[in-house]
């Protein structure tokens, strides 16, 4: 017939039509941006939308396993989730571009509801077409990273410790900042520090327990999250503490534009019992409309929250609950507080995902 499409020429505009509309791995789509949790199972938790004004948590509702409140109801299905579990988003994503962590980003898919659980909380989430690529190495459940939908990019993220060459190249380059980080503890508490140089401070965090984050905003830009334990039996002022197993943890950013390196702030607090309980971790980075966001885990031994930061808000925002001092045993509040310029722009401040 005159002017008919050929059949083989009509099925391959349309699946060309169907790949357009398909999101690729670094491909922003249409929409509210949003954000998600993904386990390494596979499991989805919705976790913020950026309407106007601001990345918001959503408000969807988890049970708490130290709490006595039930366990989320499973809707039938997603069609049936109540609108306020989701607000401000006008609806649900089901296709989602994940950016694991240490790994390549990729497109997945939430299919049914399912519960998803961690040591501390329980919710409703999606089960996803997922599959981790290396899962001999998965002792247990934990983030493989965050998945994004509508108008933000996820950035990259990439997990090191103490062994990585990153690291021995901050303690090189700042261990100075450590120093004065020490240095501006021991003033709060009216302790002088003594003996502390760059030589023993290069020694202690050399040896200490890293965990360090890396968000790659681009080739010449990224930031660097570190959290490190230091053993330690004396105090700054050289007091024996009272504890066999005397520590104390330092945390900071480090900003890095092509050459260029800066320490954003370092911070410490006094000597305590034991290794540190609680720890932050950056799972994820966000790229939209407001800039460059942080998505982060804080946990401990029965509690875990999830927040969507700026990179300079870590630095006011303590996951610290009261601790045992290694003078007095007796808890006290963490004194921490940054020893360079934390001044946070408005808004930067983000609730978290639950109240512990």
């Amino acid at each position: 017939m005159a002017g008919a499409v050929p059949r083989t020429i009509a099925l391959c505009l349309a699946a060309l039509a169907a790949t357009s509309q398909t999101a690729t791995p670094r491909e922003q789509t249409p929409g509210m941006p949003a954000v998600a949790v993904v386990l390494s199972d596979g499991k989805l938790l919705p976790l913020g939308a950026l309407p106007a004004g601001g990345w918001r948590l959503l408000p969807w509702p988890r049970h708490d396993v130290q709490r006595a409140q039930p366990s989320p109801p499973l809707p039938a299905s997603a069609a049936t989730i109540p609108r306020s579990w989701f607000a401000p988003l006008p609806a649900l994503p089901l296709t989602w571009r994940l950016q694991p962590i240490n790994g390549r980003p990729t497109v997945i898919h939430a299919a049914s509801l399912t519960r998803w659980q961690v040591a501390s909380f329980d919710a409703v989430g999606f089960a996803t077409d997922y599959v981790d690529p290396d899962p001999k190495r998965r002792s247990f459940d934990f983030n493989a990273g965050i998945a994004v939908a509508g108008d933000v990019d996820a950035l990259p993220v990439v997990e090191l410790d103490e062994s990585s060459p990153e690291w021995a190249r901050i303690v090189a380059r700042h261990a100075k900042s450590f120093v004065a980080a020490d240095r501006a503890e021991a003033k709060r508490r009216g302790v002088h520090a003594k003996g502390r140089s760059t030589v023993v401070a290069t020694q202690e965090l050399r040896a200490g327990d890293v965990s360090l984050d890396r968000v790659d905003i681009d080739s010449k830009h990224r930031y660097e999250y570190f959290e490190v334990v230091v053993q330690r039996p004396l105090d700054v002022d050289g007091t024996r503490l009272t504890c066999a197993k005397a520590s104390i943890e330092y945390h900071g950013l480090i900003e890095q534009r092509g050459r260029a390196e800066a320490v954003r702030w370092v911070a410490t607090a006094p000597p305590t019992c034991g290794e540190p309980t609680e720890t932050r971790e950056v799972i994820g980075g966000l790229r939209g409309a407001d800039g460059v966001q942080l998505v982060v885990e804080d946990t401990s031994d029965d509690w875990q929250t999830f927040a969507i930061l700026r990179p300079d808000a870590l630095s006011v925002t303590s996951r610290h609950h009261p601790r045992v001092s290694a003078n007095s045993r007796q808890p006290e509040a963490d004194s921490r507080q940054p020893t360079a310029d934390s001044r946070q722009p408005a808004g930067s401040r983000q609730p978290e995902a639950d109240s512990r």
